[in-house]
């Protein structure tokens, strides 16, 4: 096992806060050609911002992974499984008085317990431990709920050359689109284009 000290000193500094944030000039800037012509209507507004709803927790926990490991209040998706009507009619009265008369979420559920898992090689290297989040489920599920909303209206917000993350896209399309394209300048300039490769590729 990594020992403590290493551990500290390489993931201290991953997940420290930035030590300064990008301002609204330079992420405009940044985003705007990307997002210029990619703006949510109207209608997707008014239902992103729209009111949690019982069933949406009944669904979120109906579909949730039972294997999942728990949080820091160590509270399992099984025990919501359990009784998944009653917990979305409470999931509802906690969220919709915690999102919409005070905007955030609260310090204990901002929470997350950090693992450490090891990915190859010796165990006494901390480098060799790839680290992940778990978070409390009630914030899994809140999260899920945005996400399905979200999935409503992605299209129309995203880049269509964006294939991962996306429902019912997949990477592959990219992969051969670069195919299609290393096939065109193969035949439109012949002997006399070859791609960069880098030093030492067979």
């Amino acid at each position: 096992m990594a020992s403590p000290i290493c551990s500290w000193t390489t993931y201290s500094g991953l997940f420290a806060p930035p030590s300064s944030r990008p301002q609204g000039d330079d992420l405009s800037s940044f985003l705007g050609p990307l997002t210029r012509d990619k703006q949510l209507s109207d209608r997707a507004k008014v239902e992103m911002a729209a009111t949690l709803r019982a069933n949406e927790f009944y669904h979120a926990i109906r579909k949730s992974s039972s294997n999942s490991a728990p949080g820091p209040n160590a509270l399992p998706f099984e025990v919501l499984k359990s009784a998944p009507h009653k917990w979305s009619l409470v999931l509802e009265l906690v969220f919709t008085h915690q999102l919409h008369f005070h905007p955030r979420l609260t310090p204990l559920q901002l929470v997350s317990t950090l693992v450490l898992l090891h990915k190859k090689g010796p165990k006494s290297l901390a480098t060799n431990y790839r680290p992940i989040r778990l978070l409390n489920v009630d914030v899994k599920i809140l999260t899920s709920i945005l996400v399905y909303r979200l999935q409503r209206h992605v299209r129309n917000i995203i880049h269509p050359d964006q294939q991962g993350f996306i429902r019912r896209n997949n990477i592959q399309t990219n992969i051969e689109r670069l195919d299609d394209m290393l096939q065109y300048f193969k035949l439109r300039c012949g002997r006399q284009w070859h791609p960069r490769s880098r030093s030492g590729d067979s």
